[in-house]
């Protein structure tokens, strides 16, 4: 889901959501003239009160292990940089391009963290980095893609 982050950029725009596997899944909420092509949808989003969100239905229905995965929703036209290995939104690099320290207490959850051991972080595989946070590795990345010192808490 979405919800619009004040002062970075405008959210509003045509996206592509892409997949791989076998199942089915919608894209609902806050979206508009969807369209489907194999494993790809498009649609338009515009910033508002709904969210957007991607909802997983059914997925390897076969039994075969080709599960739904590999999801990604990315802006048209951030779609070339997204598939030259691209991680963070450019508009957003742009905002933050002059700090030179980025504090990463939130992206961690270190309130109230139950995690103690180095096997139990959170890792870039991981399906999603809204539940026990953001991969230190992600960190590490954007720190030096904007020349800045990253604060490990």
């Amino acid at each position: 889901a979405h919800r619009p982050s004040a002062g970075c950029c405008s959210a509003n725009g045509r996206y592509r959501l892409t997949y791989k596997g076998q199942g089915s899944l919608t894209v609902q909420g806050n979206v508009r003239n969807v369209k489907r092509v194999g494993n790809d949808f498009w649609f338009d989003f515009t910033t508002g009160p709904e969210f957007a969100e991607v909802v997983i239905k059914r997925t390897d229905p076969h039994k075969t292990g080709d599960y739904i995965r590999d999801i990604s929703v990315v802006k048209e036209e951030n779609i070339p940089l997204f598939e030259a290995g691209a991680l963070f939104n450019p508009a957003w690099i742009k905002l933050i391009q002059d700090q030179r320290l980025v504090r990463f207490m939130d992206w961690m959850y270190t309130n109230n963290s139950q995690i103690s051991q180095w096997d139990d972080r959170p890792k870039v595989n991981d399906v999603t980095y809204t539940r026990v946070g953001v991969p230190v590795e992600i960190m590490v990345e954007l720190a030096n893609q904007i020349g800045a010192d990253p604060w490990f808490t």
